[in-house]
């Protein structure tokens, strides 16, 4: 079997609590289920690409798609956020500790990104994919709160993360494999390209950031507890996302 020059990269499908943070929290399990990329790991992570990265850490806490500059009080939602999408604080105390917003970066935010170059010196690797799933209708933190999303978006820092061309053709392959009109599979809008996508876009392969829309899994009402989604959704969708993946590659190639 062919190995695709891909590194998928899924930064906020982990559900777990820092342990330096348990005990100082102020939400129940129910707003972390509704703040991560919840079921990202069983969609995207595929057999067949170079290299899948993954976190076990809740992008509640720490978020690896944001600068380790971008910290709190001066940001709520940054590395280190304070606040969930839906406003809602995360501790009961929202002044954390320098201390602890240092040891958060170093111990969950750094290891996730010497991994990623780390893995970006395997040159048979061509291009990467920032993996995530957003929520159907955007969150109040959003400037876009309340606006319905399309059900792919693809980003490429506008040209400066990827070449048009490329995205352009991996939205045909979304659109044709997923079998979705053409306003269903949007490129830059609502999201251009988190921190990753920005960093290490064309440094030094392309990188697009891919967001699903949650709709296309998330039973409802989505019971938090158990993770209820639609019987073979999951299974479905990761075979769905390797024929895109697939088909893309093989379009660059001919």
């Amino acid at each position: 079997m062919t190995t695709l020059p891909l590194l998928i990269s899924i930064p906020h499908g982990g559900i777990e609590i820092p342990e330096e943070v348990r005990g100082l929290t102020s939400i129940g399990i129910e707003a972390i289920m509704e703040d991560v990329d919840l079921f990202t790991q069983e969609i995207y992570c595929v057999e067949g690409v170079q290299a899948v990265l993954m976190s076990s850490i809740a992008r509640t806490f720490v978020d690896l798609n944001r600068a380790p500059s971008d910290l709190p009080p001066q940001s709520r939602d940054g590395a280190v956020k304070t606040r969930t999408a839906r406003l809602e604080p995360i501790y009961r105390d929202e002044n954390l500790p320098d201390g602890l917003i240092a040891q958060l970066i170093r111990r969950y935010h750094e290891p996730y990104h010497r991994r990623i170059e780390e893995t970006l010196k395997n040159d048979r690797i061509k291009l990467a994919l920032d993996c995530h799933s957003m929520s159907t209708i955007a969150p109040p933190i959003s400037r876009y709160s309340g606006r319905a999303r399309p059900t792919i978006c693809l980003g490429n820092v506008r040209g400066d993360a990827a070449p048009g061309e490329m995205i352009y053709a991996l939205a045909e392959c979304f659109r044709k494999v997923f079998e979705l009109p053409e306003n269903e599979v949007t490129i830059n809008s609502p999201f251009t390209g988190g921190y990753i996508t920005r960093r290490y876009g064309n440094n030094p392969v392309p990188w697009i950031q891919v967001e699903m829309n949650r709709k296309l899994y998330c039973a409802s009402p989505f019971n938090h507890e158990t993770r209820t989604v639609e019987k073979g959704r999951l299974k479905l969708l990761s075979r769905l996302f390797k024929e895109t993946i697939t088909l893309f590659m093989d379009c660059l190639c001919n």
